[in-house]
């Protein structure tokens, strides 16, 4: 998949590429089935999320026009996870306890996930889709605009948790379709679109929060950035960690930073939420992560609002579609969607400077 297939928002677009599912049998004597987001008018494909392996409609799957959702016979060669497997013994997991259960929840490593998922090419008519309002929110960040028009190089960096380093991509797992994680989908389309050289720096760590952020800000410096997107709160989240203390640790990140690097610019990210059946996850604090984001918003600070995104996508899909591990990490359609929201943010920036030397327009 091309750069630019995986960071064009899905929601401007009638044909949807790649969407995941993780199929589960629930229940003796039914079949199992999949939701998709959107009613497709046309089923392009239906493969392994690696690729490797196309399924065939009628003996692997059937689909009703007018209708959301594949079933899927006892005839398929797709991989179907007996729901059983999804709740294991309680400690039998290196991470994941169930909230509702006296069970683990089903946790996966590297490619573990991936290997239990298809991905869905199809045509639709958007299904009714309402964009969340923050998607197309007006923001300003004037100096990146100024440099992009003039095709300066760029300084990238990106400080985060596990999602940030790009967990649980099959790029990072070393299986096909070997898709990085979001911040280089991002960084590429960059400098394609723009016609620029462009340094990106990943300096995100697995398991980090907010507060290490603020200790990581002499390192960030050291890279000049033009531009810093900002990426915490599933840790934070898990740990309990105030949403008025997350804030200040990220407005510290910045304020900080500034200090030395006075024309930064920041994309604050908001992040996905966790399994809603895992202990770890906590339902209020991840909106209340993105309505702090949204507090400290301002010239040359925007904000990438994945959080309402993804939640309005578990109205239409389970959770473990999305998911790389069970718990708290996106799948390589979950990285794609991260990416497209940063990719609108930067969208709306820009074309919001009137720029005469603007001459790309964003997909």
């Amino acid at each position: 998949m091309r750069t630019f297939d995986c960071i064009a928002p899905f929601w401007k677009t009638k044909t949807m590429d790649g969407e995941s599912l993780l199929l589960v049998h629930a229940q003796p004597g039914y079949w199992p089935t999949g939701r998709l987001i959107f009613t497709p008018t046309r089923i392009i494909s239906v493969r392994s999320a690696d690729g490797t392996r196309a399924f065939e409609p009628g003996r692997d799957y059937r689909w009703q026009a007018g209708t959301p959702t594949l079933h899927i016979p006892p005839t398929s060669h797709m991989p179907v996870l007996p729901e059983a497997r999804l709740y294991p013994p309680r400690g039998s997991q290196k991470y994941g306890t169930c909230r509702n259960r006296e069970t683990d929840l089903l946790f996966g490593e590297g490619a573990d996930f991936h290997n239990l998922q298809i991905s869905v090419c199809y045509e639709h008519q958007l299904d009714g889709w309402q964009m969340p309002a923050t998607l197309t929110a007006v923001t300003s960040l004037p100096r990146l605009a100024k440099r992009l028009a003039r095709r300066q190089a760029l300084s990238l960096v990106l400080l985060g948790d596990s999602i940030s380093v790009g967990e649980n991509a099959s790029g990072l797992a070393h299986v096909q379709p070997l898709q990085p994680g979001y911040g280089p989908l991002v960084a590429e389309a960059i400098g394609a679109q723009f016609k620029t050289d462009i340094r990106f720096k990943n300096l995100s760590l697995s398991g980090a929060s907010s507060s290490w952020g603020v200790d990581q800000i002499p390192a960030v410096a050291l890279e000049k950035p033009d531009l810093v997107l900002l990426a915490f709160g599933m840790n934070d989240a898990s740990a309990q960690v105030a949403p008025e203390q997350f804030a200040i640790n990220i407005k510290r990140q910045m304020e900080t930073l500034r200090a030395a690097c006075p024309k930064t610019e920041f994309i604050l990210v908001a992040p996905m939420t966790g399994n809603p059946q895992w202990t770890g996850t906590h339902d209020l604090i991840y909106p209340a992560y993105r309505d702090m984001l949204w507090q400290l918003r301002g010239n040359g600070i925007a904000v990438a609002d994945v959080t309402t995104l993804w939640l309005q996508l578990l109205e239409r899909k389970n959770y473990l579609d999305l998911t790389g591990n069970g718990l708290n990490h996106p799948n390589d359609f979950g990285h794609r969607l991260y990416a497209q929201v940063v990719w609108s943010v930067l969208q709306r920036s820009l074309t919001e400077i009137p720029v005469v030397t603007f001459q790309e327009q964003l997909p």
